[in-house]
């Protein structure tokens, strides 16, 4: 009943208009380019959307916004803490922010076949239109927003970097919207949003910043870590990102923390619930 009611609102609805607006932006120049060649491009191209700072920066921003109403204190909740109890009620919505994420990451994906809808070509592999854009300077000629790595192409088939972007992209938003949860549990609904931004903020920073300079930040910036391209990969001879294994447990214990305090502290705080469709 939470998850449907928070899938189904406003905010989702808002949310996907966005998401599209965004993607159709950042996949014109990938369509004037399968036209120009008349190549159809592989449906894997998420894989090298969060290669763009701005697009990590708004899709965060995005996020930001689909939590905002952390910690989920509407007036018409009230009775459904009453019937499901303090604890049950936190669980749901534990729950659902990991549900959202995961949703975000795959509507995402889909977005980006649909705004390259009649010029798909459903192949297991990279395909011809992309290998030839990461060898060529196919990005400069068509405006293409997205920084489409030959390095990752050899690092990662199609598949292992889509499937990874999906997973990566749902623990950082889940861990995003858990910090949230419980920072505005703890302290309030603005600081929480300050604290998100300022993540973003750095996300973008880190993204816009020289290697060396770039790669100490990259540690303490999970929302950076969106690029999955850059995994494996050296920029000026420096690994600009952490490797996997550093971003994966270091997601799964923020998130098993940050469900920790969040179940902790639903159990002692002192509900003030506010007026919020």
């Amino acid at each position: 009943m939470i998850l449907k009611q928070k899938i189904f609102c406003s905010k989702t609805y808002v949310l996907l208009i966005l998401q599209f607006f965004i993607m159709f932006i950042y996949t014109n120049g990938l369509v004037e380019c399968s036209d120009a060649y008349e190549y159809p491009c592989a449906p894997w191209i998420l894989a090298f959307y969060f290669s763009s700072a701005y697009v990590i920066l708004i899709n965060s921003f995005l996020v930001i916004y689909y939590f905002s109403d952390a910690p989920f204190m509407q007036y018409y909740n009230i009775y459904k803490i009453i019937r499901y109890g303090r604890t049950m009620y936190a669980v749901a919505n534990i729950v659902a922010v990991c549900v959202q994420a995961f949703g975000f990451m795959v509507v995402s994906f889909l977005l980006s076949i649909i705004c390259l809808f009649g010029r798909i070509d459903f192949t297991c592999g990279w395909g011809k239109l992309l290998h030839t854009i990461a060898l060529t300077n196919g990005i400069e000629s068509f405006q293409i927003y997205m920084d489409i790595s030959y390095e990752s192409m050899k690092q990662f088939t199609a598949l292992e970097l889509v499937g990874l972007t999906i997973v990566i992209g749902t623990l950082v938003f889940s861990f995003v919207g858990l910090l949230m949860y419980i920072i505005s549990l703890y302290f309030s609904r603005v600081a929480a949003s300050i604290i998100a931004v300022i993540m973003a903020t750095m996300a973008f920073m880190t993204e816009e910043a020289i290697p060396i300079v770039a790669r100490p930040l990259s540690y303490v910036s999970p929302i950076s870590w969106l690029h999955v391209a850059r995994i494996k990969m050296k920029v000026m001879g420096v690994y600009v990102l952490p490797p996997l294994w550093y971003i994966i447990i270091f997601l799964i214990v923020g998130i098993s923390l940050c469900i920790s305090l969040i179940l902790y502290k639903s159990r002692t705080v002192e509900f003030e619930f506010y007026k919020e469709d």
